[in-house]
């Protein structure tokens, strides 16, 4: 159930799970059009049985996406956090644990598409930003500085 995530992420949309329809006793009938009590019996146990697998994995999911949200949030450097915090639907986003949305605003915020920008212009800024990307040179002691974007 975890690559259920994993295609939420891939996708950027949220999993939706169909709880199977009730059976109708009109559907169990036998060949002389009378309702068949067995068979309507069993169709109601195997829709219990459907629904509360689907339930189950409506359950774990949820589960994993808290688990997603909470690690791809503590991988956010705290400059990040403090702008995440005041985007609007963030507030809605940590209560539903929504990766997708999370993902989003964390997007947004990284290739600078706001408001204030035009599609275009934010798309070639986000290119430069990508191939100006950089890890700096060692410093005296052999050891890397991290990474830089200066551009």
């Amino acid at each position: 159930m975890p690559d259920d995530i994993v295609k939420t992420i891939q996708n950027m949309t949220r999993q939706t799970f169909k709880y199977p329809d009730k059976p109708k006793k009109e559907d169990s009938l036998d060949s002389e059009g009378n309702v068949d009590k067995d068979l309507y019996e069993m169709e109601i146990f195997s829709w219990k049985e459907d629904w509360k697998v689907v339930r189950s994995k409506e359950t774990k999911y949820l589960e994993n996406e808290a688990n997603a949200w909470a690690l791809i949030w503590n991988q956010c450097s705290h400059e990040l956090r403090t702008k995440l915090e005041g985007t609007s639907g963030f507030t809605a986003s940590k209560s539903n644990n929504d990766v997708v949305s999370l993902l989003g605003m964390i997007r947004a915020y990284c290739c600078q598409f706001d408001a204030l920008n035009d599609q275009y212009v934010a798309i070639v800024g986000a290119m430069k930003n990508l191939l100006y990307f950089f890890q700096k040179p060692p410093d005296k002691l052999g050891l890397s500085r991290g990474f830089s974007c200066d551009g």
